[in-house]
């Protein structure tokens, strides 16, 4: 993982670029990721947001600019956890993104 908040944590990123990494950025546990301009190229999963620990909430992403490039899942979003990019809520939802994670690292 290149960048992974997590624990209830709050992070503001600007101009970043993420290059060749499994996980490019990952929100988990009530972490909160706001970010503007995010460059992500040559990466198995973009942008990442679930519940890891079953006692924690859900997290967050919410982003503007961003720009992806060679990347196998763009977006894993682990329902009631949310990505929101540009204004817009990624509607693809994910019952278990721990899961898909372990099973491609076993690839």
């Amino acid at each position: 993982k290149a960048i992974n908040i997590k624990d209830g944590s709050e992070i503001f990123m600007n101009d970043i670029i993420i290059k060749k990494s499994t996980i490019a950025l990952s929100a988990e546990d009530q972490a909160l990721v706001h970010f503007k301009k995010l460059t992500i190229s040559d990466c198995k999963y973009g942008v990442v947001s679930y519940k890891n620990k079953p006692s924690a909430g859900y997290a967050k992403v919410e982003g503007s600019d961003l720009k992806l490039s060679n990347i196998s899942e763009n977006y894993l979003q682990e329902r009631k956890s949310k990505i929101v990019i540009n204004g817009k809520i990624v509607d693809k939802e994910i019952e278990d993104v721990e899961l898909i994670i372990k099973k491609g690292e076993k690839k």
